[in-house]
């Protein structure tokens, strides 16, 4: 068999008509390949465009490293050249892309399959993620034994420390264990977590359900025409012959599958309708040994892949699930919880988009959604876009009939839309699905050379019409699709079975699904539990360094807290000794306090009565002097003596008052006691201060002191002024009275008499009578405010004695109350401090068992170089 050529082209006229049947074609210039295809349908007979093996060229500018099965590996720097070193590319030929870049491997991918080629495409760090896994699974048992040895070590250390009651190691000792046994589930997770889910994605009647059926082999799957369930519906292998139904915790057993489909079309459909809809998915397992045909029958054929690959890898042999989701245009259902279910689930996903819809608004938004949330899953999941029902093209008159076109259209629209990282693969589902089933029916059709003519004799057989209806269907459904499909021969070339089944381009759809499960999916989900597993013992090593380092930090802040405490408490202990001792030795007693108080009282009330003996003196003149010059007036008949008014001028004895108050104060200040209660005042403000400026837990008994600001208050702040104790005095009632009363009697005498004998007469005996009146009035007004005056200068000794009393209660309180909680406090930090210490103590005794069993040299043996931790994002800091 000749070599096929490599040609690359960047003109469309460049192409012979030979050439373009023969050659392998890359596409190299500026135009799109789906309109450079368009192109060459006009230079020659357009039915022989739909043949050409044709993709674009891509251009690696970091080259790519190629690895062809069983040869030495060689670098290129684009794709025609990897693709001119073999031409027929498979699995067990390798390209290494050098490139950080997703966008550059999904479209190797890509270009690839329009070749109908699948490939090993490996992109930078999935070597490095290969390794990874193979040297965790390596040291799987080492690290497991490790781990039980740490976790009992760790539980020996908690059980000696029960009786202690350290609550906070406990449950960081717990913390321990729960991660250790984390570790230990995720290393049998590694090895046992077998299960694949490919999850199925479209709109209604996209053809999910064919192509369900396509990869199983049978009809399991009720299409949406047939009925509708809205939720996942699970198809998962077993062992068993008979096909089981699980929904709503109940299971249904059946012999054949069309008991399961009248079933679930029927009873279950109406039962689900009356009811509700509900969030529950339905599962169906279906007998994978009853699978014969390994073409057909996708897990089976699956199953026999794996189990070479994990024979090499000591772990078991895959089990995969296939979850169908329902439609998201069905009315009257909200499927997106079901859809979501399914993307939290599936390790690879699978968009059915239907050609005939041509990209309609419906599955561009579904495809939006589904797609963005793949993309945000914390574990990378793979993708690809299966473009369903192409057997329409072949009676689509408005375009070529071919699958490199129509791919490179669709990838650029959903690139247009920004979708960059996408496989689209065109599919006929349907065809292919049928062809199997006859293929199983009639061995003999996949062997005979015109395919076409053997199956056009079964149709107008007698026996035809005695078939069961679903042979009958598929009989019809090819021949029809066949006779298409021969337009783009003319009807010259003779089909058989393969011709016809590569126009479905099933194979190459299945053969990629089955590498990134093979290759892909497996490593995808095996490399995000290595990485849990990694970070669990990263984060076990880096708790127990925190721990340790935040000990240090804490119990560094205990002494320092420690230190301030008996500073505080040796100069509040020095202070209230002195306080103790001035208060004992007499300075401070109430009685020597008292007996100085009532000597200052003493001398200030002399000094008081001095001063109220001269104001009565010099207003009892003064009033007599009024009084007789208004009384002069009188007599001589002028007016103005009627306006006087007789009262006491006491502005002037209050100023003497308060001069003599100020004076009092004064001498209280200068005064022993005094100063040395403002000495401990001044002494315990300074003290509470430093409380204060501490540690909130030492601030806490500075706030609960009661102690409040000595240096805004004074002794005497609760003492009255003189002017709220003298402001009272009253009008001279009396004084007045007598004036009107001589008046009137005056006004009468000199109506009768001459104003010499009035006069006389009046002085002599009844002006003499009012004057001692006047001189008896004031004697009792003045008489009456000194008493006043006395009893509040007593009032005021009195409080002045209390408040020095309470003053010393409170320095007295302060100073015991503080000293007793600091004590309190220190012995406090003294217990934690000793529990810190045996905690630090056990992280250390832990991280030397930790470097005893060597799990962290295990671990950065397992981790790869910097640039691969760069790379795959793990940190060892």
């Amino acid at each position: 068999m000749l070599k096929k050529k490599v040609v690359i082209i960047k003109d469309a006229s460049q192409v012979k008509d030979e050439a373009a049947h023969d050659d392998i074609l890359f596409w190299a210039g500026k135009e799109k390949l789906f309109t450079a295809i368009d192109e060459l349908g006009k230079n020659f007979n357009e039915k022989k465009v739909s043949f050409i093996n044709i993709c674009s060229d891509i251009s690696y500018e970091n080259r790519v490293i190629f690895k062809p099965s069983l040869k030495m590996a060689k670098v290129f720097s684009a794709l025609s050249e990897v693709v001119g070193e073999k031409p027929e590319l498979t699995k067990k030929d390798k390209l290494v892309l050098n490139d950080d870049n997703g966008i550059l491997f999904f479209k190797t991918v890509q270009q690839l399959l329009n070749l109908g080629m699948v490939a090993d495409v490996v992109a930078k760090n999935e070597s490095e993620k290969e390794k990874l896994i193979s040297k965790m699974l390596s040291k799987d048992y080492k690290i497991r034994a490790k781990i039980r040895q740490l976790n009992e070590y760790i539980l020996d250390l908690k059980e000696k420390m029960i009786d202690e009651q350290f609550d906070d190691s406990l449950s960081f000792l717990d913390r321990l264990v729960n991660r250790t046994n984390n570790v230990e589930k995720l290393l049998d997770r590694i090895v046992s977590d077998n299960i694949l889910r490919i999850a199925i994605f479209g709109t209604k009647n996209a053809g999910k359900s064919m192509l369900v059926n396509a990869l199983l082999g049978e009809e399991y799957v009720p299409t949406s025409m047939e009925t509708y369930f809205p939720n996942v519906i699970r198809y998962v292998p077993s062992k068993n012959k008979q096909i089981r139904v699980e929904y709503k915790d109940k299971v249904y057993q059946f012999q054949s599958i069309g008991e399961m489909k009248e079933y679930i079309i029927t009873k279950l459909k109406y039962g689900l309708m009356s009811n509700g809809s509900s969030n529950e998915n339905l599962t169906i397992y279906y007998p994978s040994e009853q699978e014969k045909n390994s073409d057909t029958a996708f897990p089976s054929f699956l199953s026999r892949l794996f189990s070479i690959f994990l024979r090499k890898n000591n772990t078991d042999e895959i089990k995969y699930e296939i979850w169908d989701t329902p439609g998201s245009d069905m009315g009257g259902y909200d499927s997106f919880e079901a859809i979501n279910r399914a993307i939290e689930q599936a390790d690879v996903g699978i968009f059915v988009m239907d050609y005939s819809k041509y990209m309609q608004q419906s599955e561009i938004e579904l495809l939006k959604v589904v797609k963005k949330k793949f993309d945000e899953s914390e574990t990378a999941k793979l993708f690809m876009i299966a473009l369903n029902k192409i057997d329409l093209m072949l009676s689509d008159v408005s375009t070529v009939y071919s699958i490199p076109r129509l791919t490179d259209f669709i990838v650029n629209k959903l690139n247009l839309l920004g979708h960059d990282n996408v496989v689209v693969i065109p599919i006929s589902a349907l065809i292919f699905f049928y062809l199997q089933k006859l293929g199983e029916e009639y061995p003999n059709l996949r062997k005979t050379s015109n395919f076409y003519a053997d199956l056009t004799k079964i149709f107008y057989a007698p026996e035809f019409e005695h078939m069961d209806r679903e042979t009958q269907v598929y009989i019809q459904t090819l021949i029809s699709y066949i006779n298409s499909l021969r337009k783009l021969f003319d009807r010259e070339k003779i089909l058989n079975f393969e011709d016809v089944e590569k126009g479905t381009n099933f194979k190459v759809f299945k053969g990629y699904l089955l590498y990134i499960l093979e290759k892909k999916a497996i490593l995808e989900k095996r490399y995000s539990i290595a990485l849990k597993i990694i970070e669990e013992l990263l984060n076990l090593m880096k708790e127990i360094k925190k721990e340790s380092t935040d000990l240090i930090q804490e119990t560094f802040a205990i002494k320092k807290d420690m230190k301030e405490i008996e500073s505080l408490l040796n100069d509040l202990h020095n202070k209230h000794e002195e306080f103790d001792s001035n208060v004992a030795s007499g300075q401070l007693l109430r009685n020597y306090v008292e007996s100085e108080i009532a000597r200052l009282r003493e001398y200030y009330l002399k000094m008081a009565a001095k001063l109220f003996e001269d104001f009565k003196i010099r207003e009892t003149a003064e009033k007599l002097r009024e009084f007789r010059a208004g009384l002069d007036e009188s007599l001589k008949g002028q007016s103005a003596g009627t306006s006087k008014k007789l009262t006491l001028n006491i502005d002037r004895l209050h100023d003497e008052l308060e001069k003599l108050l100020s004076t009092f104060y004064t001498e209280v200040e200068t005064r022993d006691f005094y100063q040395k209660v403002k000495s401990f005042e001044s002494d315990a403000a300074d003290l509470l201060e430093r409380l204060l400026e501490k540690s909130p837990e030492i601030k806490k008994i500075g706030q609960n002191s009661n102690l409040d600001s000595f240096e805004s208050q004074s002794l005497t702040q609760k003492l009255v002024t003189i002017d709220e104790m003298i402001v009272d005095y009253s009008p001279f009632v009396k004084l007045k009275t007598i004036y009107m009363e001589n008046k009137g009697c005056l006004s009468s005498l000199l109506l009768f008499i001459p104003n010499s004998i009035a006069y006389l007469l009046m002085k002599n005996n009844m002006v003499r009578k009012k004057e001692n009146e006047i001189i008896q009035e004031v004697e009792q007004i003045i008489l009456k405010k000194q008493r006043i005056f006395n009893s509040y200068l007593e009032e005021l000794c009195m409080n002045l004695l209390e408040n020095i009393e309470s003053r010393k209660a409170t320095l007295s309180q302060f100073y015991s109350t503080s000293e007793q909680n600091l004590r309190k406090l220190l012995r406090e930090k003294n217990n934690d401090f000793a529990q810190k210490n045996c905690r630090m103590n056990l992280w250390n005794q832990i991280e030397r068992k930790i470097k005893e069993l060597g799990l962290e040299r295990d671990l950065r043996t397992v981790l790869p170089n910097a640039e691969s931790k760069k790379n795959l994002g793990i940190s060892m800091n």
